[in-house]
This record gives C-alpha cells, structure tokens and sequence, in this order.
C-alpha cells in the first residue's frame, strides 16, 4: 500500500514538474541561428544578417516582448521581416469592439503596432500579412492599424520585390500575402477556388519582378506551399504558421498539428529543401486558437548569409 502511494505521489509530481517545466518554455525564446550559403549571394552581403519575428499574435507580455526585443537588438541586423500574423485576430476583434463602444483608446492592435515601432528602432522591417491580418480589410487602404504601420516606417511588402542593397550590390526581398487575405484584391479575389490556387497566382504575378540572375528571398506565410514557390527562381523562402506543431513529443520534430497542415504536419520547423530552394520555417513567437504550446518553445530565427567562397567562416 505504501509503495502504491509512493508510485503516486511521484507521478504527481513528476506532472507537476513537467507542467512547470512547461510553463517557463511558453514564457522564453529561443534563439535559432542559419547560416545560408550560396554562390549567388554577393561577397558584399557575406555576414548579412537577418532577424525574423513570426506569429506574433499580438502577445502583450511585457516581459516576453522584451526578451525578444533585447535578442533583437543584440543580433544588430541588417533587416528584420515579419512573416504574418503580427496581429491576432481575435484580440484585435475584441479591441475593436471596446473602441467602438467607449471602453477602450487608440486603435485596434496598438500593441502590436507598438512593438513594430521598437523594431523599426533596431532595423528596417518588411512586413506580409499572415491569415490573421484579414481582419484588416474590411477598409484595407484605410485601416489604422495598416496606416500606422506605414506611419512608423514599416515596408508592407504584399506580392512586392524589392531590392536590398550593400556596399553597391543587390539582392531580392519578395513577399506574398496570405492566400485567405485575398478576398477583397481587385485582381486576385478570383484567382482560385481554393489558397494553393490563389498563392500560385499570386507567384505568377510577382514572377516578371523576380531576376533569376539575383539571389532572391521570399517571405510567405504558409510553408506547406515550399512545391509553388520551387518553381519560381527564389532561393530562399522564410515562412510560420504552423507554430511548431504546436504539441510537440520528445525526439519528434515536426509536432502532432498544424494549421492547414492538420495532423503529422511536414512542415514546422527548421530548414527544409526542395531542389534548390531552401525554406526556413519557424516556430514563431506567439499562440492563437491554441492558448499554449507543448515542449515547443516560442523561436525567433536568425539567418546569416554567406557566399560558398566564405563558408568556412562559422
């Protein structure tokens, strides 16, 4: 009798530990490093680095915001992208709701805005919409939070290129939005039936900006599309979404779900090939419909990049 209560108590807290252990995981951040070597990275860009903050989600710890702020700053990069869902659309909702009603101040998604505005402090930021920023088109030319994104200096970079330069050389930024943030585009609201149809239209309208002869850096929000972006000449694709898998079990990489993935997602973590393409997907940094992760701690990725004459520098 009293080893059965002994076998007990040491399942309780062993639970206990794990629930604690679990508890500081969902509260810290870790630090992800890619080196990303390629002949067609100009030696002018060799140790470029970039910061990239995914899945946000509107988080208003304040301790956490500044954990990843101060990681930030420590890493001084050359340029930080938001890969989507800064916001969240379900907090934005409510905020919404207590503007409108007297309750609440200022604009819908402040603190995420307000945690834009500390990043553009550190670097330029380049910005695409996840699923979750469809909640700002219900007046996408007008939304307070779209206007002071733009206010602040952030580069919404929907199914745009850009060049990034340094020391006179060039590289390519692209980005795409969400698929499902289409729905009021003049032009690609009925592109397709379903995302896989409207991201490859999108690819196609962003395909004539791309120059094959640059090395090409694509954000996109939804990594499980890696198979459309390979057959566009982008060498780099740095994607979220699927928060990690969100549970996660020892010595499982990918997690048990994903969104739009579903169970046994393929596509959640880490670096991954198609081709000559690389994607890097991360973690990201906040949580949604799900209010907690599961041995999966929140990520903030960084990538250097380094052309193969120099790889042996790390």
């Amino acid at each position: 009798m009293r080893r059965k209560k002994r076998i007990r108590l040491g399942v309780v807290l062993l639970v206990a530990a794990l629930i604690m252990y679990n508890i500081q995981l969902n509260r810290s951040v870790d630090l992800t490093y890619h080196l990303v070597s390629s002949s067609e990275i100009p030696t002018e860009f060799d140790g470029y680095t970039i910061a990239q903050v995914s899945d946000f989600h509107s988080s208003e710890n304040e301790k956490f915001r500044k954990k990843i702020l101060d990681a930030i700053r420590a890493s001084t990069p050359d340029v930080i992208v938001i890969t989507g869902d800064l916001v969240d659309a379900g907090a934005y909702a409510r905020e919404a709701g207590d503007i409108q009603s007297g309750e609440q101040e200022g604009i819908p998604g402040a603190s995420a805005a307000d945690f834009a505005e500390e990043l553009i402090r550190i670097a330029p930021v380049y910005y695409i919409y996840g699923n979750h920023e469809m909640i700002l088109l219900d007046d996408p030319d007008k939304n307070p939070f779209k206007v002071r994104m733009e206010e602040i200096g952030v580069q919404i970079i929907n199914n745009r290129v850009l060049l990034l330069e340094r020391d006179g050389a060039t590289i390519q930024l692209a980005g795409i939005q969400d698929p499902s943030t289409l729905y009021k585009d003049p032009i690609l609201a009925g592109a397709g039936n379903n995302t896989r149809e409207r991201t490859a239209a999108m690819m196609e309208q962003i395909a004539p900006d791309i120059d094959p002869q640059r090395f090409t850096v694509l954000l996109a929000h939804r990594p499980e599309y890696v198979d459309l972006y390979a057959r566009y000449p982008v060498d780099l694709v740095l994607a979220g979404h699927a928060h990690g898998g969100q549970i996660r079990l020892p010595f499982m990489r990918e997690g048990l779900y994903a969104p739009n993935q579903g169970l046994l997602p393929k596509y959640t973590n880490g670096s991954y090939r198609k081709g000559a393409l690389e994607m890097i997907v991360s973690r990201g940094l906040g949580n949604s419909i799900f209010p907690f992760r599961f041995l999966n701690q929140p990520e903030l990725v960084f990538l250097e990049l380094t052309n193969n004459t120099n790889s042996d520098k790390i």
